[in-house]
């Protein structure tokens, strides 16, 4: 459809229109129901802005209380006293709005509420319970326009003893928040016959060429740059005024149609970016930015636009620098900053900017993009923390550690190598590994093997100090990998065998005494099974080793004394010992001999009893011999005592040791 018949079809029926006198109605139908609009959102927004603020308020204040009450609960936490924790939340019953406080134990059992009725009872509604499962951390149980209830976690360190939960009601709000849409309303009527008034002013003293212009502007408002005006021939000024209007949107047009293609595609651009976008007038504010701008900062572009760019940052200075060190310089590259998002959590971004210009070369802003380098710096944190966390259990080791190059030069020790070679760090790496043993050629050759195999184990050295001593060791090693898979080099560990060579050698001394003493050494549970036997064992009592082992000391004893060796047992198991105890013991022919035992506990490293000590002696020969004294004793009594005559005996330095009845 050309131009001319564009103005035929809109000016025939608007011309219809203007002699039936509607026109004057849609000026004022027009500006009214605008006028209502437009005040009906201002009304809405004052009203929602009003909302949000008692809400946040009210989140704001309920915080404050349920951080107040685990703050002052803790303490009585701690101490386990109800009645103390009753008191700190009976402190808040005289608040404004006071639904109720209580404080729950990390089992969701209620240790305080303002309610006493509830003490002692665990919780039950899901919305609870499900404070049991979160993370511990502060958590909006309820925020509605009826309430607003907020649960603190109780805290000593990182370790949770209780939650604080209060509650407010949201009455006084939801009065206020009536009476001011009360308010609005009659403020919108009012406000509403007012503008029908003016409307109606306005319409009358308007004419039809006016409101041909007036409808032309409208639409255009609206974007439909093909309408023009239709004017009578004349050269007044609305006919002139309607004229230049044409010309006007011929070119508009033109240049909407250009300028819309270009915003497409530069908008396109600019929104496909997963990376924050924003461009910054000269004096700060933010003129445009993109929907990754409105995720990180959790504002709408509206919200955005207009406002200061530095306010979404930790650092508002250092912002503010950044962005004027682009209009100076003309670009900024990786500028660090961290981005504040509206519920608080920060994102560390690099942001890169320039500045951009009119085509006379005028600057008109900046255009800046932020890359968000949060995984980055969690990733490098995580490594910092691993490398640190590799090192201290490379120095927690008591056994030398070290890493050795491809070429056999050490590139690591820990404290442990320090310490059994007697140099420092400094001193020992980018040495010769073999340089530091007894054997150079074969140290060599184990680390060769280790590249060689992939590993070794128990690979035997001696580690030569710096003052000259020497120290046995294993060494278990194994080669390590860079991330492409080739061996960097290898990984060294050394296990002291000193003390275990000595220990060794002692067990065998040991050894060599039990099992050639003259006195039978027997080793037994506390029950009394018998665990180990030694030769003299075997020569008094006639059993050997692999017949008697496994058995219970009781088979070596008569009936009689089996209740003497349980007792004797009793005061083992008890942490007694016993000495020179003489009893009877039954060989394996069936003679009986006379034994003096010495009983002592055997105990572990904890000092637990797991085993008894006995070392026999066969007295049996002793025994007879005193029983052969004794007769001849009793005997030559009887003839110094028989004699008439006065018999005494006189020691070497003329004491009387003896007399008969006769003296």
């Amino acid at each position: 459809m050309d131009k001319s018949k564009a103005q035929l079809k809109f000016t025939a029926p608007y011309r219809e229109i203007t002699a039936r006198g509607s026109f004057r109605k849609q000026i004022i139908l027009t500006f009214v129901v605008g006028f209502f609009v437009l005040i009906s959102a201002f009304a809405s927004y004052l009203v929602l802005t009003e909302w949000d603020n008692l809400r946040r308020d009210s989140l704001e204040e309920t915080t404050s209380m349920a951080q107040a009450l685990a703050s002052g609960a803790l303490p009585w936490v701690l101490s386990d006293d109800v009645a103390g924790l009753q008191e700190s939340v009976h402190a808040f019953h005289s608040y404004p709005q006071f639904s109720y406080a209580m404080v729950i134990s990390p089992a969701g059992r209620v240790l305080a509420h303002s309610d006493p009725s509830k003490v002692g009872m665990y919780l039950k509604d899901e919305q609870s319970l499900s404070l049991l499962k979160t993370p511990h951390a502060m958590r909006v149980m309820e925020d509605s326009h009826e309430a607003v209830a907020v649960a603190v976690p109780i805290k000593v360190g990182e370790r949770l003893v209780g939650w604080a939960k209060v509650r407010l009601l949201n009455q006084e709000n939801s009065l206020y928040l009536r009476e001011m849409i009360r308010n609005s309303i009659v403020f919108l009527l009012v406000s509403t016959v007012l503008s029908f008034l003016a409307a109606m002013i306005i319409a009358n003293r308007l004419g039809q060429r006016i409101g041909s212009l007036v409808r032309v502007a409208e639409e255009v408002q609206s974007g439909n740059f093909s309408m023009r005006v239709s004017t009578a021939a004349g050269e007044d000024e609305v006919a002139r005024l309607g004229n230049s209007m044409n010309k006007m949107l011929e070119t508009l047009s033109q240049n909407e149609r250009e300028l819309r293609t270009a915003s497409l595609y530069t908008r396109s651009l600019i929104e496909a970016s997963l990376d924050p976008l924003v461009t910054i007038s000269p004096d700060g504010k933010i003129t445009d930015v993109n929907e990754a701008t409105e995720k990180a900062t959790g504002l709408s572009r509206t919200e955005l636009i207009g406002t200061d760019f530095s306010n979404y940052f930790t650092e508002p200075d250092k912002a503010r620098h950044g962005y004027q060190e682009v209009f100076l310089k003309g670009s900024v590259t990786n500028y660090p900053l961290a981005l504040r998002h509206r519920d608080g959590h920060i994102t560390d971004v690099l942001y890169n900017a320039s500045v951009y210009r009119k085509g006379s070369g005028e600057v008109l802003g900046v255009f800046a993009a932020a890359r968000d380098i949060t995984e980055r710096k969690r990733a490098e944190e995580q490594l910092r923390a691993a490398s640190l966390y590799t090192r201290s259990l490379i120095e927690a080791s008591p056994d030398p550690l070290v890493t050795i190059s491809r070429e056999g030069k050490i590139t690591d020790v820990n404290k442990a190598t320090e310490n059994v070679t007697g140099r420092g760090r400094a001193e020992l790496i980018g040495t010769d590994f073999s340089d530091y043993f007894t054997e150079p050629d074969k140290a060599r050759a184990g680390y060769q093997q280790v590249f060689q195999q992939g590993f070794v184990t128990d690979y035997p050295l001696d580690i030569r100090h710096r003052d000259g001593h020497v120290t046995d060791v294993l060494y278990n090693a194994s080669v390590y990998r860079d991330e492409a898979g080739a061996v960097s080099g290898v990984f060294a560990a050394a296990r002291d065998i000193t003390e275990r060579k000595q220990a060794e050698a002692t067990r065998t001394q040991l050894a060599a005494i039990v099992e050639y003493s003259n006195d039978a050494i027997i080793g037994k549970t506390p029950e009394g099974i018998i665990t180990s036997w030694n030769k003299s064992a075997e020569k008094i009592y006639g059993y050997p080793a692999d017949e008697i082992i496994g058995k219970h000391i009781t088979t070596l004893a008569p009936p009689a004394r089996h209740a003497e060796i349980h007792e004797l047992l009793g005061k083992i198991r008890g942490g007694d010992t016993v000495v020179n105890h003489e009893s009877e013991r039954i060989r394996k022919d069936g003679a009986l001999i006379q034994v003096a035992l010495t009983l002592s506990p055997i105990k572990d490293a904890s000092g637990n009893i797991t085993g008894i000590s006995t070392i026999a002696r066969d007295i049996t020969d002793k025994k007879r011999l005193e029983k052969e004294l004794h007769q001849a004793s009793v005997y030559n009594r009887s003839l110094i005592e028989a004699s008439l005559d006065p018999l005494v005996t006189i020691s070497p330095d003329g004491k009387i040791t003896d007399v008969n009845k006769a003296t």
